[in-house]
């Protein structure tokens, strides 16, 4: 996980200057997720929107095992 800055002329329509780079080893899936800024609010947002599928699919088994 890294984030890339982009200078002020770089940024999107959105106003985003900043990219997080996340690479799950397990699965070998590369994404980047635009921001703002890379403070620790956005980059958290950053990371459940990468891992949210997963997250969900976890707890969905884990609630399901344990009837």
């Amino acid at each position: 996980m890294d984030h890339i800055i982009y200078s002020q002329g770089n940024q999107s329509v959105r106003k985003d200057r900043v990219a997080l780079v996340l690479y799950d080893r397990a699965t070998h899936c590369l994404d980047s997720i635009p921001s703002v800024n890379n403070d620790a609010t956005c980059t958290k947002h950053c990371l459940i929107e990468f891992y949210r599928p997963e997250l969900v699919k976890a707890c969905t088994e884990l609630e399901t095992s344990r009837h």
